[in-house]
């Protein structure tokens, strides 16, 4: 099945309360949406970690008192200010089930874990396809399932990308695997409800949880971010151009400018399902039906961002947390002399904010 011009407009969204496995972009649509509000006043530090030098952070999640950093080969948490526990793994995605306090990710051999957090209690352990070499670029738990996406080195050169299911219950665990030839071994998955979408050269699928195929829209194309809606729509960054999409192929698409480049980061959509796409100092604003709204240029570099319940776009932009309204109007909500940003914003159930700089781990809170 092929692209067709056209789609329909969707009602806005509201805010939901945060859920109970956290990870980055939001959640697993990789849209970036948090419920917190963050209004027009100020906010206030309530404690900072000093950053640890050798692990460069991805991502920073946070739940009750604590936050969870996943960095460069290595996973950090936090309680408050106090760094409280840190393991070696390799680099890839991690997330934070807070209702078990345990973590999902991969331990130095690339191989899944489950962690408690803080140590103690029990988890658990599963082998993946492939062997240190490979990165689990997405991770996340859809009940009594994990969804693992793999790229690998393959013998002679070239890159071997799969797509995994692994049921765990009382009564031990069942793996799934789906090998899927690219040719850039670029492979970008989401998840939304229980069916996974995953794009690669040429393609998108949407999947079943025990990997069956629902639906394969093709065209020719890279996808360089994914992100979904709370209805379904897909969303995707490819070379030079933005596509919003439905499971049927009705899509509208975007010429995105060229110069600064984008970041390799999944578009965040609004709760008015306005989008935004990141590039390293730039960010865009475009409407549902595809139309460009605005554009934000800045010197400073842009590491990632946020949707917050009041459909705000806060974003990490070189030493300040910027917020953005709807039509572009733009505002510093905290600025942080002498460090640079390095991780997008993220909220904890109570509506604190974490951000992590070159210097330390910041948590805020309004006031």
């Amino acid at each position: 099945m092929t692209f067709a011009p056209s789609r329909p407009a969707t009602p806005s969204a509201l805010p939901h309360p945060a859920p109970d496995v956290l990870r980055a972009h939001g959640g697993a649509r990789n849209n970036g949406r948090y419920a917190t509000a963050i209004g027009n006043g100020e906010w206030h530090t309530v404690w900072t970690a000093p950053a640890v030098g050798d692990a460069f952070p991805h991502a920073v999640l946070a739940h009750g008192f604590g936050a969870f950093v996943n960095a460069d080969s290595a996973w950090l948490h936090y309680d408050r200010a106090h760094l409280s526990d840190r393991r070696r793994r390799a680099t890839g995605d991690a997330e934070w089930d807070t209702t078990r306090n345990l973590v999902y990710t991969t331990d130095h051999d690339s191989q899944f874990i489950a962690v408690p957090i803080p140590s103690f209690g029990h988890g658990f352990h599963a082998a993946l396809v492939g062997g240190s070499n490979s990165t689990r670029s997405f991770l996340h738990r859809v009940k009594d399932t994990f969804v693992v996406a793999s790229i690998a080195d393959k013998i002679g050169g070239g890159k071997m990308t799969t797509l995994e299911t692994i049921e765990v219950n009382h009564e031990g665990s069942r793996r799934r695997g789906l090998v899927i030839e690219t040719e850039s071994g670029a492979l970008l998955v989401a998840v939304h409800n229980e069916i996974i979408v995953a794009a690669y050269s040429n393609r998108v699928d949407f999947l079943d949880l025990n990997l069956q195929y629902l639906r394969r829209l093709s065209g020719v194309f890279e996808p360089r971010g994914l992100s979904i809606d709370e209805a379904g729509r897909v969303v995707m960054r490819v070379d030079g151009a933005l596509w919003q999409f439905t499971v049927r192929g009705e899509c509208v698409a975007t010429a995105l400018p060229d110069g600064s480049p984008y970041l390799d980061s999944p578009p965040l959509i609004g709760y008015d399902h306005r989008v935004y796409v990141l590039g390293a100092r730039r960010i865009l604003a475009v409407s549902e039906t595809s139309a460009p709204e605005w554009v934000y240029e800045t010197a400073e570099k842009i590491t990632g961002a946020a949707i917050t319940g009041d459909d705000r776009l806060l974003a990490s932009i070189g030493s300040k947390l910027m917020r953005f309204t709807a039509d572009g109007r733009s505002a510093t909500l905290r600025e942080f002399p002498g460090e640079s940003l390095l991780t997008a914003p993220a909220f904890n159930e109570r509506g604190e904010l974490v951000v992590m700089s070159n210097h330390a781990l910041h948590c805020l809170w309004r006031g």
